[in-house]
């Protein structure tokens, strides 16, 4: 890793980040992101097969005086860099995020878990409603009632 140059120090940590699923997770094994200004991206990355894969992505926020605005770099990341859930077909529930992967089958209570995450030493509060999305806040668990 230390030989592989990226375009921005968010593009560095994404590449750790994903590094350190385990391998049973870790489809990428090299990525280039491109930011282009106008709140977009374009990601080429190589599989687990070898094969290169394209993705982009981006949107538009709300300025204060309600026009559109371009995403800024930093939400791309952050959306980039979301926990992930997964419902297995064998009926568990795993949730990953950096080098974290949990199984959280069993920590659902009338179809709501809550779970607190750490990287770097940031906390991340996340509440998952089952098959129904979730939702994150560095501050405090959300409660199922504010989304969906």
């Amino acid at each position: 890793m230390e030989t592989l140059a990226f375009q921005s120090e968010e593009s560095s940590e994404l590449f750790e980040a994903v590094m350190k699923l385990p391998e049973k997770y870790r489809i990428v094994t090299a990525a280039t992101i491109q930011f282009d200004g106008n709140g977009s991206y374009r990601m080429e990355y190589t599989d687990g097969e070898g094969h290169v894969r394209h993705q982009s992505g981006g949107g538009v926020a709300f300025a204060p005086d309600g026009t559109e605005i371009p995403v800024s770099e930093e939400d791309l990341m952050a959306q980039l860099t979301e926990p992930d859930v997964q419902y297995e077909e064998d009926g568990s529930v795993w949730l990953h995020w950096f080098d974290q992967s949990l199984d959280i089958t069993d920590r659902f209570e009338d179809g709501v878990c809550y779970v607190k995450l750490v990287n770097h030493g940031e906390p991340l509060y996340m509440m998952v409603k089952y098959e129904n999305g979730y939702a994150t806040s560095s501050h405090k668990y959300v409660s199922p009632w504010e989304f969906n």
